[in-house]
This record gives structure tokens, C-alpha cells and sequence, in this order.
């Protein structure tokens, strides 16, 4: 990171240095006379809906359902291990309502601000063991830091002893390209975090610390399994997201000076991490929807049975390099979600997000991405993506 001295760093600039990054093919071209395209993936044809106005369309009409599409009887758009069916992220209605509202208890800005020390203990607990490599050479940010302190945050929420969390950041992969490797070892990785789920359910109960966990226990109006879903959405979907959008801003500020300096600012910090989030989803397409009845999107009429994805990283992409649009989109951002099903934990995620970076600025103001083409990889999942691998010389 070159030049990060403090100032005043205007929209334009931070939208302008985002388009410039070097990304992998995140998208395809995004054309406004064509927002809705048909696709077809291991063997089930759908409608793609491309850019924010339809994608919001696509996630919040009544006509085109989650819970439709949800479960084993839905034709995949992967070949990999679907979310439950019942799960808060596939079902709708009054009972998803419930859930998120259970869940929004927990992640509110309220309560995001109450948390707020213990995750900037977290970060500088991370930061510190980065400065233990010293110049030792490159580290990989993502094993050693943007994969690790999100865990470690879930954990202290959630309630899981001190003395198990190298257990669980042992489940820190599970998530990651998990549509991208053979199903069976994406059955086991899911596997091994249901089992670590259910042992702090049943015989780690007693020793749980005050967290979502006892809280979501106690709750009469949960059923075991809503208890047991709830946290597993939370450790797979919410690390995931949490995880992959950090190494993508890592990324980022690690190749500008202008986004590297303007994480100095808590206000333009908050502008990077939402436009990045916004432009460079971890998320590049929804789960799938199912039209009930007929649905038009856009120009585009669609009937009942079909299927249909939003695809967020064209709605980013797409404003890039229009400061007034995107300023007209970026509270909107899709990179959460949209409508019913938008992440509860956004404002909370966000928060960290911009915590964790602005700390990593301020404590390696020097660091680079190590030379070689080894040093950046990219995910190559087909709903995700994110940076794989990060190394970065940190005293360079």
C-alpha cells in the first residue's frame, strides 16, 4: 500500500479505483435491453434476472418463491449438497418471518454496537498474530486472518467455550468452495459442522458461555431443529459471506493507495466496504426461486414452474462507474440480499468489516501483495467468489 495518508477522498474516486481492480471473470457483460436471460445449468434450464431493478424484482415478488424451489425434489444449479429445505434461507412466510426475527434480535445495530469491543479485542487478537510472522516472508491473509477472525467472532456470539474454539475454526473450511468440489467431500465438510452444532446442543450445553446459543435453547417457540438450522445458517451462509467479502476487501485496499487511505476515515471507510459489497459480491447469485402462477420480470413473462436466479454480481457490476447511480443503489445493495430474505446480520457484518480492515491498514501500512501469480487465486465456485489465496509481505 502506497501513499496512505489521511484525507478527504470524494465517492467518485472510491467508485472509480473499484472498476479499476484486476478481477476474474465476474460477470458477464451486462446489457439494459437484456435483463432477463435464459440459462441452463447441470441440466435444469432457468431465467437468469440481471441487473438491480429486476433482480429486486425477481427477490421480492410474491409470484416467485423460495420455498418452491427449495429442498430435494428441485432441480439443482449445482451438483452439490442444497440447503435444507427447511431452513430459514429456503422457506417463506409467517414462520420465516418468525425466524428472522429471532435472528434480528441478536444481529441489530443495537446490539452490534454492544459487541462492538469484544470483536475489536478479536481484531487486534488477529492483528497481533500477524505481526508474529515479522519478516519472515509472505503469509497468506486469507488462512491466517480473513478466514479466521469472522469464526472466531460467530463463536463469541453464539456462546462456544474458549477452550473449543480451535475445534471450530477446524469447520472454517466447510463453506468455502463448497460448490466447487466433489459432493461427497461437500457432504463431509457439511457433516463435520452439523456434528460440532449438535455436541455444543446437547453435551457442551452446560458449558456454553452467555451467547445465542443458550438463548436460542431456551426459546419455547423454536423446535431442536430450528435451534439447530438457525445456528448452522449462521456458521455456513454468515461466516462465508462475512469471510470472503473481507479477503475481497482486503484485496482491494492492498491494490490502492486511494482505498487504502480512505479506510483511515471511518466515514469513507464505511463507503468502501458498501460499494465493494455492493460491486464485488462474495454472493454472485441468489438460491434459486420458483415462479407460483405466472410472474413477469422486467419485460419478460414467465410461467408457473419455472425457476428463476437473481444474479447480484451483474447488479453491482453494473453501476460502476456512475457515481449517481450507484449512490441511488448502494443503500440497496444486493450484496446481503433483497426483500423478505435479505441478511438480517447486514449492518452487523458491515460494521466488522470496516473494523477489521481499517485496523490491518493502520497496523501494516507498508504490507504489499507479494510478487509472483501465485499470490492472488480466486475461488472458482459457480454461485460464490472470493480471494483463495492472499499472500501479502507485510513489512515491505
Amino acid at each position: 500500500m502506497k501513499n496512505i495518508d489521511q484525507g478527504d477522498i470524494p465517492t467518485s474516486m472510491i467508485i472509480r479505483c473499484i472498476g479499476e481492480l484486476e478481477l476474474p471473470q465476474y460477470c458477464a457483460d451486462f446489457a439494459e435491453d437484456d435483463p432477463v436471460l435464459r440459462r441452463a445449468s447441470t441440466g435444469a434450464e432457468y431465467w437468469l434476472a440481471r441487473g438491480p431493478q429486476v433482480c429486486r424484482q425477481a427477490l421480492s415478488d410474491d409470484a416467485v418463491s423460495r420455498s418452491a424451489a427449495a429442498g430435494a425434489q428441485s432441480p439443482a444449479l449445482k451438483a452439490n449438497p442444497t440447503i435444507s429445505a427447511s431452513s430459514i434461507m429456503s422457506i417463506d412466510g409467517s414462520r420465516h418471518t418468525q425466524l428472522k426475527r429471532v435472528l434480528s434480535v441478536w444481529l441489530s445495530k443495537r446490539n452490534a454496537a454492544a459487541w462492538k469491543p469484544n470483536v475489536a479485542k478479536r481484531v487486534e487478537e488477529s492483528i497481533d498474530r500477524l505481526r508474529g510472522f515479522g519478516s519472515g516472508g509472505s503469509v497468506d491473509l486469507v488462512s491466517n486472518f480473513t478466514s479466521v477472525l469472522p469464526m472466531i467472532d460467530l463463536a463469541d456470539l453464539l456462546g462456544v467455550p474458549e477452550d473449543r474454539m480451535a475445534d471450530i475454526l477446524d469447520c472454517a473450511d466447510v463453506f468455502f468452495d463448497l460448490d466447487s468440489v466433489p459432493p461427497e467431500q461437500a457432504a463431509a465438510r457439511i457433516a463435520r459442522l452439523v456434528d460440532f452444532t449438535i455436541e455444543m446442543l446437547t453435551v457442551e450445553r452446560k458449558r456454553l458461555r452467555p451467547g445465542m446459543i443458550v438463548d436460542l435453547a431456551a426459546n419455547q417457540d423454536l423446535s431442536r431443529r430450528e435451534v439447530l438450522e438457525l445456528i448452522l445458517a449462521l456458521l455456513t451462509a454468515g461466516f462465508h459471506t462475512v469471510a470472503g467479502q473481507l479477503s475481497i476487501v482486503l484485496y482491494a485496499v492492498l491494490s490502492s493507495g486511494v482505498l487504502a487511505r480512505a479506510m483511515l476515515d471511518p466515514v469513507a471507510g464505511e463507503t468502501v466496504v458498501r460499494a465493494l459489497t455492493h460491486a464485488v459480491p462474495v454472493t454472485t447469485v441468489s438460491f434459486p426461486r420458483r415462479v407460483l402462477g405466472e410472474a413477469v420480470l422486467g419485460s419478460t413473462s414467465l410461467d408457473h414452474g419455472d425457476l428463476v436466479v437473481a444474479g447480484l454480481a451483474d447488479a453491482g457490476a453494473c453501476v460502476l462507474g456512475d457515481e449517481r447511480r450507484w449512490h441511488s443503489e448502494a443503500l440497496n445493495g444486493l450484496g446481503f440480499g433483497f426483500g423478505k430474505h435479505r441478511c438480517p446480520g447486514d449492518g452487523f457484518a458491515l460494521d466488522q468489516l470496516a473494523l477489521a480492515t481499517r485496523a490491518f491498514v493502520l497496523a501494516f501500512p507498508s504490507a504489499r501483495i507479494a510478487p509472483g501469480a501465485e499470490s492472488v487465486r480466486w475461488t472458482d465456485g459457480a454461485s460464490t467468489k472470493s480471494v483463495a489465496t492472499l499472500l501479502v509481505d507485510l513489512t515491505a
